[in-house]
């Protein structure tokens, strides 16, 4: 997702249209042949017609397999995909000559580079990665398709897990290996004769299931994929061409904000004369930046290579020209693929496939921490009143409006007199993150004037007239815009900067605040009032996220002292109770005899004799 929208999670088609489906139960039609036909410069003279819908592995993407009945002396199929994070379709460089009528299922497998599968009842057409490899895999070590193998019978069934391991099931019950990278199946051990009603059901961890189905009712039984696949590589001399494969890649997703970074590693041993390395394959590269290191040794004819690669973000918004633009470029969804080179059917697959979501995590904000000393309330009253003098749109009367406790949260009371400085912490989810020194900016959302600055422009060293809120809304005066959108990291230029213009006016309050500076906001002594800020960070360099509402309680510093004293009084108390009990037990200890007496010894050695002359 960018900016907080949501993807579809269910598509739902026709021959003529698509509609994608969200939350809620709501559908929204994206497209129909007639605008693909246009969108993509089919011409006018051809029929398109949808036939299947699949989501890629590439997030965001759908993939429509589209018929055209026109573009070639025969029926062709066509793939098109529709990206909902930019709203764009796409072309891919795919085709197929069709049969006459009916579509063929297509399914995609875990690749950073598109990769899919499509099968009907009589073949099944693998292309790999962009369409570079592609093709109708045959039998092993034979020019035959899996069902002129099986004398004719039809495909039934295909299953593809998360490692990319296939199984394909035909009608009499044949099974058939294939997988991600290689270009022929192998046959699988029969389990069941043709007779029996079975289906393949693979479960959300991987494990592969054989479904009996009889007039008895349903059984299960497990499938051991990887066994029947090692014995049969193994009768084919199919090794593995590597011995081990190893990554520090834990995490499905990744969240890269402005600034952040992360590093990956991968390892891969092989005989020396094999010449293997480790292959990372990304979708969307652009999105950040890329340093490789590679490191090679050689030890008892055995080859070590370990490659690094860092991803980072080296650009500098505050030098762009179209900044809504430049965020809109650097945004988005990259997908990373670390594999080896090569790989096998006897391999335990180990290739990872990790998104890197650049952009600002969806559960990053910032929040209004409350400085210790004052107190956060939250009153009973649902509504207040406005001065309507003291509004950007000035009345003679006075107007009441809400305020939603759920939305704002408690109330912070200020003593008029004092100054204050809102401090802002970025936090994700409930953990705090750290404080934002970055400058940001203020506005109250009900229009409320009667507040300034205690600083002027001159006070905090400005090289020329800063930007302030008056000046952006003359400017914006014959325009309707939102206060959002007046004043931000789109636009904002620092006052700090040499300029060859006047100085002009530096005596004007200066409308920006930061963590570290002596700039704060000051009240109308006349009257008290409820104010409502929403805040927005300037710095075109810091995270995506800009505004906040809520109210976060720093610790008090008070209590917390009191606490842990308490805490401590309680620990030391406990160990002085038990420091006397023990010492009354071992006083207790100092009066018994640890060894017997002379007497009692005699008197043990005569019975012992006793029993010896009765014995």
């Amino acid at each position: 997702m960018k900016s907080g929208r949501k993807l579809s999670t269910t598509a739902i088609w026709t021959s003529t249209d698509v509609h994608l489906g969200y939350g809620d139960n709501v559908f929204i039609r994206i497209t129909d042949t007639s605008k693909l036909q246009k969108i993509l410069g089919f011409p006018e003279d051809v029929s398109l017609s949808l036939g299947t819908v699949s989501y890629d592995s590439c997030p965001a993407e759908i993939a429509l397999l589209v018929a055209c009945i026109g573009c070639s002396s025969s029926r062709m199929f066509y793939v098109v995909t529709y990206n909902e994070d930019r709203y764009i379709w796409v072309l891919r460089n795919f085709f197929l000559s069709a049969p006459s009528k009916g579509f063929m299922k297509m399914e995609f497998m875990y690749s950073a580079l598109p990769s899919m599968l499509l099968w009907n009842k009589t073949s099944m057409y693998y292309s790999y990665r962009n369409n570079t490899a592609y093709g109708f895999p045959p039998v092993h070590e034979t020019n035959v398709t899996p069902a002129e193998y099986t004398n004719g019978s039809s495909i039934h069934q295909i299953v593809i897990d998360y490692s990319g391991n296939i199984v394909i099931k035909m009608q009499n019950n044949i099974m058939f290996f294939f997988k991600f990278d290689l270009i022929d199946v192998i046959l699988l051990p029969r389990w069941e004769n043709e007779s029996k009603n079975t289906v393949l059901y693979l479960n959300p961890s991987g494990n592969l299931y054989i479904v009996v189905i009889n007039s008895s009712g349903i059984h299960r039984q497990n499938y051991p994929l990887k066994m029947e696949v090692h014995g049969t590589s193994y009768s084919l001399f199919d090794e593995c061409p590597y011995l081990a494969f190893h990554h520090n890649i834990d995490l499905n997703v990744y969240y890269l904000d402005k600034g952040d970074e992360v590093t990956f590693w991968a390892q891969i041993l092989f005989q020396e004369n094999l010449g293997l390395f480790v292959d990372v394959r990304i979708h969307r590269p652009e999105l950040l930046e890329q340093a490789t290191h590679v490191e090679y040794e050689i030890a008892h004819e055995i080859c070590t290579k370990n490659q690094t690669i860092t991803f980072y973000q080296n650009v500098d918004y505050s030098e762009s020209l179209d900044y809504m633009k430049t965020v809109h470029e650097t945004t988005g969804v990259m997908t990373v693929e670390v594999r080896p080179s090569m790989t096998g059917r006897a391999c335990s697959t180990v290739r990872k496939l990790s998104y890197l979501f650049v952009g600002c995590p969806p559960s990053r904000h910032i929040v209004i921490q409350k400085p210790p000393g004052i107190t956060c309330i939250k009153h009973n009253f649902t509504s207040y009143k406005l001065p309507g003098n003291f509004l950007w749109h000035s009345s003679p009367k006075d107007t009441v409006t809400d305020y939603d406790w759920d939305k704002y949260g408690c109330l912070m009371e200020v003593y008029y007199r004092d100054p204050f400085r809102p401090e802002i912490a970025l936090y994700d989810g409930n953990t705090f993150v750290k404080m934002v020194e970055a400058n940001y900016i203020l506005w109250e959302i009900k229009g409320r004037t009667d507040f300034g600055y205690n600083s002027s422009m001159g006070d905090v060293g400005c090289s020329r007239e800063a930007q302030n809120w008056f000046s952006l809304l003359e400017n914006h005066k014959n325009q309707e815009i939102e206060l959002d959108d007046i004043w931000g990291p789109q636009n904002y230029n620092s006052c700090f900067e040499f300029s060859h213009k006047n100085l002009q006016d530096l005596s004007q309050q200066y409308h920006i605040l930061n963590h570290s500076g002596s700039n704060s906001l000051i009240w109308n002594t006349e009257q008290s009032g409820i104010y409502v800020f929403k805040v927005k960070i300037l710095d075109p360099n810091f995270r995506m996220e800009f505004h906040t509402y809520g109210i976060v309680e720093s610790p008090d510093i008070a209590k917390t002292i009191m606490f842990s004293i308490f805490v401590l009084s309680l620990f030391l108390g406990i160990l002085v109770l038990s420091y006397f009990k023990y010492a009354r037990i071992f006083q207790t200890l100092r009066y018994i005899d640890p060894l017997p007496s002379p007497g009692l010894q005699n008197h043990t050695k005569e019975s012992s004799q006793g029993l010896k002359k009765d014995q």
